[in-house]
């Protein structure tokens, strides 16, 4: 196995039935700026090639990275693991697209080429893992969530229109 080329063609490394294992530095995957407090650390990636019996060209990404969010609570920076496998399959047209089995998410070719940025993919598989609203571990945050009291009170209550028929029967006549 080695490091995967920036540029791959799905139909050349499944018939060679390729696998790929790599290291890339966050630091390369510009868009995570947006996203993300800094880019220090490392992705690291796992991709193998697979050609079914009727030429279907399939792909499964396994990457994992630590990534710091700020955690939406407390408003602190904290690191976060994020993983995912995904099955992958290329596609050139929309009409590739609306034949996908829905377990296979697309990934969608160059016109020209017929080939996709190994970079541009795992930006958008960090991006799409990471989770809307992040937050510490509720044990890890700085900031203490109080239970409220009064939701309390409302699980006690067993009968909550017990006080309105009350109030009928109260009703001047």
């Amino acid at each position: 196995m080695t490091a995967a080329p920036l540029l791959i063609n799905p139909r050349l490394f499944a018939a060679q039935q390729a696998h790929f294992h790599g290291v890339v530095a966050l630091q390369q995957l510009p868009r995570l700026t947006q996203v993300l407090t800094d880019l220090s650390g490392d992705l690291t990636y796992d991709l193998q090639f697979h050609q079914t019996d009727d030429q279907q060209i399939l792909m499964t990404l396994t990457w994992q990275a630590q990534v710091h969010l700020i955690c939406q609570r407390c408003l602190k920076v904290f690191q976060c693991q994020l993983h995912r496998t995904t099955q992958l399959q290329p596609v050139t047209d929309e009409t590739e697209l609306t034949m996908l089995v829905d377990d296979i998410e697309p990934v969608i070719l160059q016109p020209d080429s017929h080939c996709f940025h190994l970079l541009e993919l795992l930006t958008d598989e960090v991006i799409l893992q990471i989770p809307a609203f992040a937050k510490h571990p509720a044990a890890e945050c700085a900031v203490q969530l109080e239970r409220d009291s009064s939701i309390d009170q409302a699980q006690e209550c067993q009968k909550p229109f017990a006080h309105l028929a009350e109030l009928l029967s109260k009703k001047p006549k």
